[in-house]
C-alpha cells in the first residue's frame, strides 16, 4: 500500500508542475520529446474567442500533417507498442 500512495503522490507532483505557473497567470508548454503537445494556460471566467482560435491556429501550423493514408488511430496503435 505503501508503494501505491508514493507512486500516487509522484504523479500528483508530476501534473501539477504546469499547473501552478497557469494558476498565477503564466502560459506553460507541455513538449515531451521537444515537440509542443499540450499548452497550460490558467482559467479564465470570460474568454477571448478571437485569441483562443488564432492560439488553436498557431498551433495547428506548427503540427506536421499526416502522411498519405495514414490516420491518427494509426499513430495511437504505434504509440501502443
Amino acid at each position: 500500500m505503501l508503494e501505491n500512495e508514493s507512486f500516487r503522490i509522484s504523479i500528483q507532483v508530476t501534473v501539477m508542475k504546469p499547473v501552478k505557473p497557469a494558476s498565477k497567470g503564466d502560459e506553460t508548454g507541455i513538449t515531451p520529446r521537444g515537440k509542443l503537445s499540450a499548452h497550460s494556460v490558467s482559467a479564465r471566467n470570460e474568454v477571448d474567442v478571437k485569441k483562443a482560435f488564432a492560439s488553436i491556429e498557431r498551433i495547428r501550423r506548427t503540427v506536421k500533417r499526416l502522411p498519405a493514408g495514414m490516420k491518427v488511430k494509426d499513430l495511437i496503435e504505434e504509440g501502443r507498442r
